[in-house]
């Protein structure tokens, strides 16, 4: 974050950048979604490995349907 005229001038074209990705990602999912709760998720998910769409449009149920993890096939000590 700077102070000059040439940091000022490429926050100002980041922010509109990340604008126009924005609405382009809310023209294209199926849900009504507000643009501050879309910018807001974004945010809390920006590490994870997941497409944003998905994790929009699906529900919780079909989420971890398809994400569940698999049961595994070696023994553990406290099997009954």
């Amino acid at each position: 974050m700077g102070d000059n005229e040439n940091a000022i001038k490429i926050q100002i074209w980041c922010t509109l950048i990340a604008n126009l990705l924005f609405t382009i990602v809310k023209k294209n999912i199926k849900e009504k979604i507000s643009f501050s709760n879309l910018v807001s998720f974004a945010r809390q998910h920006l590490f994870s490995y997941h497409k944003l769409t998905d994790l929009i449009e699906k529900t919780e149920k079909e989420w971890r349907k398809k994400h569940q993890p698999k049961q595994s096939v070696q023994a553990s000590f406290f099997d009954g």
